[in-house]
């Protein structure tokens, strides 16, 4: 159906090899011509204004993506099995997320929406897992102009791009969805309905202030203080004070904290937060015995900040954000944890069932510098997914 279009845009690919790698804010790059060449003017349009202020390397690599020639190669993948249900779902997702992000508080809490909501993703993580991320990585990884892309994302993160996708995939949907089983209890919530419950417990729901001074304290735990902080006691700041509980019991995450402290070490682990961005050392927000400074960010913000953090700004210029992470092991439960993704059987599927990309990693002509900050990079590398994601 798409060969009528696919074949013409192989001129486009020729004058791309010829001329070099052309970012995607080029109106003469293969992605935008391509994409042009759909109707897709609007989409295109946005991408060219947002990959203007990324590194080189991620626009060059969107650029030389041939949007035809990848709607078609990802076009089976939608037809295999994990799909099937997947494609009717997805916009069962979307409305679900809006109901989610616009409810009142009252509302978010229900389980009822997240039961929803992961029952829309049992089927969408399967589909992106072994279907969506193999295909479009395999088109990626054909492109010349795509292997400081895949360079970069090993150095930053220290795997490559398609563990680096179902990984983050995972863990995420675990915190999101993973359950909780109690003794002689037959209801099984689910982790995000947990937090939500926890976090706005009475005495935070009906006071804003006392929700604003929690998430505040939420994000200066030291990583020697998360299995307190967790359990609903008293715990150390990061600047040595005492802060308040910021979960009461009952309405504690219990082992649901689990998912939330294997995403963060995950994170911990990136090569990429050794790297300072713009006076800001990333991994202060992970390391034990480290936290990043509240003056430090508002200097970095300069004018720019939204009025809101105007009126609390002596507050953040006080404190010193760190991100508790490593401590789940002894945190006491009740509750016995129910993975999301190892129901899905996504953590136990042999490797060789997942295609890995192998892309050329020396190619002339194309620059393989490493990202100078770390912010830009994963900024981008988003974006860039989003924009193959949308052509979906």
């Amino acid at each position: 159906m798409l060969m009528p279009v696919v074949w013409p845009m192989t001129l486009f690919l020729v004058l791309d090899f010829v001329a070099g790698c052309k970012s995607s804010n080029s109106a003469e790059s293969t992605f935008m011509v391509s994409m042009g060449a759909l109707g897709m003017i609007r989409t295109a349009d946005s991408v060219q204004r947002a990959t203007s202020y990324l590194p080189p390397y991620i626009g060059e690599c969107l650029g030389s993506v041939n949007a035809s020639f990848l709607l078609e190669t990802i076009s089976p993948s939608l037809r295999e099995p994990a799909c099937a249900k997947a494609y009717a779902t997805a916009v069962t997702l979307q409305a679900d997320v809006t109901v989610l992000t616009s409810s009142t508080s009252q509302n978010i809490s229900s389980s009822t929406v997240f039961s929803t909501v992961c029952t829309s993703l049992s089927d969408l993580v399967p589909c992106l897992d072994y279907s969506v991320f193999p295909s479009l990585l395999s088109v990626v990884a054909n492109e010349s102009c795509c292997s400081p892309l895949f360079d970069a994302t090993t150095t930053n993160f220290g795997s490559n791009l398609t563990a680096l996708l179902t990984t983050f995939l995972h863990h995420v949907s675990d915190v999101i969805c993973s359950t909780q089983s109690f003794p002689n209890d037959a209801k099984q919530p689910t982790c995000g309905s947990t937090f939500v419950e926890s976090f706005l417990a009475p005495a935070a729901r009906n006071n804003p202030w006392v929700l604003l001074m929690n998430a505040l304290n939420a994000i200066q735990i030291p990583n020697d203080q998360g299995v307190a902080a967790m359990s609903g006691f008293v715990f150390r700041s990061t600047i040595n004070t005492t802060k308040p509980a910021i979960f009461t019991k009952p309405f504690l995450p219990d082992s649901c904290v689990q998912p939330v402290d294997t995403l963060l070490a995950w994170i911990r682990s990136f090569p990429l937060l050794k790297t300072p961005w713009f006076g800001l050392h990333p991994s202060q927000l992970f390391e034990d015995n480290d936290c990043m400074p509240g003056d430090v960010v508002l200097d970095l913000l300069g004018d720019s900040y939204h009025p809101f953090l105007t009126g609390i700004s002596t507050l953040i210029n006080g404190s010193c954000f760190h991100l508790a992470n490593g401590y789940s092991q002894l945190l006491p439960t009740i509750s016995k944890l129910n993975l999301f993704s190892t129901s899905l059987k996504l953590l136990t599927v042999p490797a060789s069932t997942i295609a890995t990309p192998q892309p050329t990693l020396s190619t002339p002509n194309v620059r393989s510098t490493s990202p100078s900050t770390p912010f830009p990079f994963t900024l981008g590398l988003f974006i860039f997914l989003a924009a193959i994601w949308d052509l979906l």
